[in-house]
This record gives C-alpha cells, structure tokens and sequence, in this order.
C-alpha cells in the first residue's frame, strides 16, 4: 500500500515508547522505517520542512498532539493507524481455477488511499487489472477480505461477479 509520509509519521509514533517522542527521535524513526520498507527515495527526501509541515499537518487534523517537547499520538491517529497496518493475511488461500471473478469498483476520489489500498490487495489475491477500476482473477474471495472491505467503507463500491 502507499503510505503518505504523514502516515510514516503516525506508525512511527505508534512504535515509539509510550507512543511518543521528541521531534528528533520521531525523525529518525521515521528514516529507519522508510529505508526498512525499501523506500530509499522517500527517505532521502525527508528533509527538515518536509517533516515540519507533516507534523503541522497531522497536528492540525488532530491525529497528533504536543505534550511539552514531545509528540504524542491522539486516538484519532490511532484509529487511522489500524486502517493501514490491520489488514488480513491470505497465507495458505487455495483458488479454484474454474471459479473465475472479475471486480469492479468505483470509490470516490475522496477515498483514495481505500483505492489504493484495494488495488494492492487484488495484487496479492493475484488478481490482474484490465482497467484501473476493473480486475479479473480466481476465486474464492476470502470472508476476512470482504469484512476488512466493509469495515473500511468501501464495500458499497465494489462489485464482484462470478463468470460462468
């Protein structure tokens, strides 16, 4: 999934001790994250007004608060947290070949990041797309995928079709 750098932020500060941190320590998780993901680039780029204004940005959106020098993670964030790292697993799905699926989905641009994150998920259902908004692939969709759908919103935007 893509993660703004915003959300590096609110992970980070989930991680750290007490689920706070100065603007230095939180910095440099954020650094040893984004380079343990393999996003060498964003990395790079997180230079001091970058983090500046993700801060200010989370701040004003009350995903995060200042408690003396330190930066504190508000339930707010935590809860915007849970939609990116609480995802279900597929290890072990066994798909019919004979059960073949197509998806179709139109998720308002205000929801970008549940797109996105859809997109990855069919990716790991091994699912292939023939528009942006229409995947073709085998079933069976897991129960625990169309749940995490609902609880993210999302489901009333998607259609799934069995061809026969």
């Amino acid at each position: 999934m893509k993660l703004s750098i915003g959300d590096v932020a609110l992970i980070c500060l989930k991680i750290a001790h007490n689920e706070k941190a100065g603007p230095a320590l939180l910095q440099s998780l954020m650094k040893q994250y984004l380079i343990e993901n393999k996003k060498l680039a964003i990395a790079a780029e997180l230079k001091e007004k970058t983090f500046r204004n993700t801060l200010y940005r989370l701040r004003r959106n009350q995903m995060i608060k200042k408690e003396d020098v330190f930066w504190q993670i508000t339930k707010k964030g935590a809860d915007a947290i849970k939609n990116l790292v609480a995802r279900p697993s597929y290890s072990g799905l066994k798909k019919n070949p004979k059960q073949n699926l197509i998806i179709v989905f139109d998720i308002p641009t205000s929801h970008e990041k549940k797109r996105d994150f859809l997109r990855t998920e069919l990716i790991a259902l091994d699912f292939s797309p023939l528009q942006k908004s229409v995947w073709t692939g085998h079933g069976p969709i897991p129960p625990e995928f169309v749940k995490y759908l609902s609880d993210l919103k999302i489901l009333d935007f998607i259609n799934i079709f069995e061809i026969k």
